[in-house]
């Protein structure tokens, strides 16, 4: 993953604490990443990075009004692009994610 933009960093140390581990998660492909990050206290964050905007876009504009309808979706703590054009989410670490089978296509 590319190095975290200053910005989220300085969001991560001063509004939910210091990182004292980076785990990089798999499953992601091509030019994007994502990472666990372990803060003081035993919290965590996911954050992801993209060189395109969609996740951010979706989080930004759609998630609050599908959120009210009573979807579960992970709460977004920041987003932003760096100097590279790169975007980025910081995003609750979900501890039950649904299963891989689940993501696509199901009706419940």
């Amino acid at each position: 993953m590319t190095d975290i933009p200053g910005g989220l960093s300085a969001f991560l140390c001063s509004m939910i604490g210091p990182v004292t581990k980076v785990e990089t998660l798999p499953g992601v492909t091509g030019d994007g990443g994502v990472t666990r990050l372990q803060l003081d206290g035993g919290k965590s964050v996911i954050v992801k990075s993209s060189p395109l905007p969609r996740e951010r876009n979706f989080y930004e504009r759609h998630a609050g009004p599908i959120r009210h309808t009573g979807v579960g979706l992970p709460s977004v703590y920041w987003s932003g692009a760096d100097d590279t054009g790169r975007h980025w989410i910081a995003i609750e670490d979900v501890p039950n994610p649904f299963p891989r089978e689940r993501w696509v296509c199901d009706a419940e």
